[in-house]
């Protein structure tokens, strides 16, 4: 099912006293952040119901943002603990072979023999592949998103084919 909204960051903390704060990317775009750009704080907040970036500042660790809507280290407290996203229809054009972690959720896996493996139920980020969580009627297994494994997405039928490495479903 597709989503409403994607999450593109976490806001963690007031930043000093101008209505600056810290901010977490959530995207694997963070060149998305760009001055103007609307945002909506999830769940709303009353009187901010869409958020301006006014300015952005890009840190080791993260983000510091200043929404025109924030002019206070009060104002800037009322949105910490907040996911700011975006609609899905703003979301940035994937790459072919790419697909959004919603895409994933839901596909049936199936073997190259033909063999139903199960359901895709949750999709992990490791850092070096994705891997997904496929739930069967009484197992499951855990698959790692590569090349030698993953060998067809079909997001029009729903459907993901896998040649599984020996021991993988096992």
């Amino acid at each position: 099912m597709r989503p409403q909204y994607l999450v593109v960051a976490h806001l963690v903390r007031p930043h000093g006293l101008r209505g600056e704060i810290d901010a977490m990317s959530m995207t694997d775009y963070p060149d998305r952040f760009t001055e103007g750009l609307r945002l909506y704080p999830s769940p709303p907040v009353a009187e901010m119901s869409s958020l301006t970036i006014e300015k952005i500042d890009f840190k080791p660790k993260g983000l510091i943002l200043k929404f025109a809507e924030s002019n206070t280290r009060e104002e800037a407290e009322r949105l910490s603990g907040r996911d700011v996203v975006i609609p899905v229809d703003e979301a940035v054009e994937l790459e072919e072979g790419a697909f959004w972690v919603y895409d994933i959720i839901g596909m049936r896996v199936y073997t190259e023999a033909g063999e139903y493996v199960g359901d895709v139920i949750d999709v992990l980020r490791t850092g070096s592949n994705d891997v997904y969580v496929i739930q069967s009627e009484d197992q499951e297994y855990l698959i790692p998103a590569t090349k030698e494994v993953v060998k067809e997405i079909s997001t029009k039928d729903r459907r993901i084919t896998i040649e599984p490495i020996p021991g993988l479903l096992e």
